[in-house]
């Protein structure tokens, strides 16, 4: 998952979290300190694989202390704003740990319930 996260997108989803969430966080959390140091590591990372070195220019930031919890945060507003209203009436239990997802999916095959979209 991480190597498929669009940065700019990447970059909207965790402003967009950092804003719904604000009234969770601490009043005097320093949005705009985290978002720009972001943009910076996300659009500018540099690793090392055996003896070379490579510029990642897709994806999540491999291999840097942020890319756990972006793109955690990043799952959890698709979850919120994409996946759940989407499927709910398919998913009565649906868990998620970091980026593995476990669901149980009841498919309604009755082609005359008006519960089954899709």
């Amino acid at each position: 998952m991480y190597t498929n996260i669009d940065i700019q997108h990447l970059l909207h989803v965790t402003e967009d979290w950092l804003k719904t969430h604000a009234k969770e966080l601490p009043c005097d959390f320093p949005t705009n300190t985290i978002v720009a140091p972001l943009e910076l590591v996300m659009k500018s990372n540099i690793f090392h694989f055996g003896d070379t070195w490579w510029i990642q220019n897709v994806g999540t930031a491999m291999r840097t202390p942020c890319a756990s919890i972006i793109a955690i945060m990043y799952y959890a507003h698709y979850e919120k704003f994409t996946l759940i209203p989407k499927y709910q009436h398919f998913l009565p239990h649906y868990f998620r740990f970091i980026d593995d997802g476990l669901g149980i999916w009841i498919h309604n095959t009755d082609p005359d319930n008006s519960n089954n979209s899709s």
